[in-house]
């Protein structure tokens, strides 16, 4: 139903399931973080099956998801600002790193996202996984995408009955093998609210960084 033939129940149902995206919320003095719930209850993504199939569903709970969530709240209650995993296989890094990104960009209206990556074998790896949960969002919480060009720029918005765009976010994509010169200085400039940098093992991580970093400090 559209929202406005929506009954009051279901409307206060969904502005629920928004505040707990969120916010989050707390179980016997437990914190459960948005990003979590947002996770566990609303990205979708190909899951691998014992029979090998891989249907896009919700991701399970695992004691990676949890971990990961965990050390998302201990950097933020430390006012650190940035997570760094590294060196890990099979932990479902570009899974979460997706959900994440999607997740922020869905929650921050009039801003930016950004995505940083070594090369288009993982650039084509993570903007799959954002693009295949956008697609499968929950209607109540789809928003359109406005722009769609995963090399380089996906603007997330509304469109209006006479086709005007409404802009929500913008998520970049940086690709640092494509051009050679100069290529650790494509992370500088913006403002991003969220900011992944997606197998930083492959390239000169440290240059990227420190031409980025100045960016998050607005």
């Amino acid at each position: 139903k559209h929202f406005w033939d929506q009954g009051k129940e279901a409307l206060q149902f969904y502005v629920s399931e928004w505040n707990k995206i969120k916010y989050g919320f707390e179980v016997d003095g437990y914190k459960i973080h948005p990003w979590l719930y947002f996770h566990l209850n609303y990205f979708k993504t190909p899951i691998p099956q014992p029979d090998k199939t891989e249907p896009i569903m919700n991701p399970p709970l695992r004691r990676n998801e949890w971990y990961f969530c965990e050390i998302i709240k201990k950097a933020e209650e430390l006012d650190k600002g940035a997570i760094f995993i590294f060196g890990t296989r099979r932990f479902g890094k570009s899974v979460m790193e997706a959900s994440y990104l999607y997740w922020k960009s869905l929650i921050s209206p009039n801003t930016q996202t950004s995505v940083t990556i070594s090369n288009d074998e993982d650039r084509i790896s993570i903007t799959d996984k954002i693009s295949t949960a956008m697609k499968n969002m929950h209607p109540a919480f789809r928003v359109h995408t406005n722009i769609e060009n995963w090399e380089k720029m996906v603007e997330l918005g509304l469109k209006t009955n006479l086709n005007e765009k409404i802009k929500l976010c913008d998520v970049r994509v940086t690709n640092l093998d494509s051009g050679a010169k100069g290529a650790a200085q494509k992370g500088a400039g913006g403002a991003p609210v969220a900011y992944i940098y997606d197998e930083s093992g492959k390239s000169d991580f440290l240059a990227a960084y420190n031409a980025a970093k100045f960016s998050f400090k607005t």
